[in-house]
């Protein structure tokens, strides 16, 4: 499978946030410029339970593809974080994909950094690990 590669900077960014709020979901939307630079785009999570699910917040949607209409963008990935578990897709997360034509970056503050951050894409077989490289 042909791995995601995301500026060390970048993975560096998402570990940090991660662990600023160890106890709630964080969530977001990494989007890649035709120049190949990523921008990570906090967003709210609006989840009635923020501390076990996410819900990314609709402006902040909506925000990210108005960038990505005007810049040339496209989206590369969703991330949100799991406090209290594994870097690995819930049956929450797998009901609750928006976007699943993506990447999907699970972040887990709480692991040991090799296993803290792991892409996956969903297949009609289920979600598939996708290698992670970090660049630069």
């Amino acid at each position: 499978m042909v791995p995601l590669i995301l500026a060390s900077k970048t993975i560096a960014e998402l570990r940090a946030a991660a662990r600023k709020t160890p106890s709630i979901e964080i969530c977001g939307l990494i989007t890649r410029t035709p120049q190949n630079k990523d921008r990570i785009f906090p967003a709210e999570n609006v989840h009635p339970e923020p501390t076990r699910a996410f819900e990314l917040c609709p402006r902040a949607q909506i925000d990210v593809f108005k960038y990505t209409r005007h810049s040339g963008a496209r989206l590369l990935a969703v991330y949100h974080s799991h406090p209290y578990g594994l870097a690995v897709p819930s049956s929450a997360d797998r009901a609750g994909l928006g976007y699943p034509k993506v990447h999907t970056l699970i972040i887990a503050p709480n692991q040991p950094v090799p296993y803290m951050i792991r892409a996956w894409r969903l297949t009609s077989d289920g979600f598939i690990e996708t290698p992670l490289q970090s660049s630069d």
